[in-house]
């Protein structure tokens, strides 16, 4: 009987030692798997979203940089230092380049399609306003390296997509803004950008060859400079640009935009 009674005690120990033991691989299992899943969310936060915000706030120092090096030039100009110039225009180039590396990785760490199209769309904005920058600054560059005295500046071109005015159609990207407010805010940034080397500010490219002119009718709507009609539109821009030009740059020459209308060299038609 004493034997029987020492059996069941050593099944209970053993059932109970069994348990124990089943316990705790079972929390090994699950502790294992939650640090593998801990790590997996950790590395796929380090790589999809700290890196990210690492990499954007490198772009924001890139693009303060680059600000500041345009306000130097400015000051620089003021001052006829073409070599500080120079060497502010090959730095900010330098880190144009950087930035455009890192907005690639960042398109790469960045799962999502709309994210992916709104990065894709800064690119393409951001490379239209580094040509014009370049080309300006190339000019500048020549005309006072060849001692020019006086620097016209022409004021015009395509209207950005989110300032067109939609009621002048098919003629909207080379027409008044739908707020004149932002044509008068453009000018002023111009004149106060780049005062310092302009002498003259030419308002629109021969506005006279508006929506009905002679060389829109004959070869349509992809031959025109004035998107609305030049009677009646292009005088409150002009006005607004000489406004504007002259409260930052008040010694700054405000020109009219030649108003030819007719391809007919009879100076009795107007031409």
């Amino acid at each position: 009987m004493q034997k029987v009674d020492n059996l069941k005690v050593i099944v209970k120990v053993f059932t109970l030692c069994l348990v124990f033991i089943i316990i705790i691989v079972y929390i090994s299992i699950q502790g294992i798997l939650s640090l593998s899943s801990t790590t997996e969310a950790f590395e796929s936060f380090y790589l999809n979203q700290f890196n990210s915000v690492k990499n954007l706030n490198n772009i924001a120092k890139k693009l303060l940089q680059i600000r500041v090096n345009m306000l130097q030039e400015k000051r620089a100009a003021e001052r006829g230092d073409l070599n500080e110039i120079r060497w502010r225009q090959e730095y900010s180039n330098i880190l144009t380049d950087d930035y455009k590396k890192i907005w690639a990785d960042v398109r790469q760490m960045i799962q999502t399609e709309k994210t992916q199209r709104l990065i894709d769309k800064w690119l393409v904005k951001s490379e239209e306003q580094d040509s014009m920058r370049i080309e300006f600054h190339k000019a500048i560059n020549a005309r006072l390296a060849d001692g020019c005295d006086s620097i016209l500046l022409l004021l015009g071109g395509d209207v950005p997509d989110w300032a067109r005015d939609p009621s002048y159609g098919e003629y909207a990207r080379a027409a008044p803004r739908k707020d004149l407010g932002y044509w008068y805010d453009f000018c002023a940034a111009v004149a106060q950008r780049y005062g310092p080397v302009v002498d003259f500010y030419e308002i629109w490219n021969e506005p006279g060859w508006d929506r009905d002119s002679e060389a829109t009718r004959l070869f349509g709507p992809d031959l025109f400079h004035f998107g609305g009609q030049v009677e009646t539109d292009y005088l409150p821009m002009l006005q607004l640009a000489d406004a504007a030009i002259k409260s930052k740059d008040p010694t700054g020459q405000v020109m009219c935009g030649a108003l030819i209308y007719t391809l007919n060299q009879d100076p009795n038609t107007g031409a």
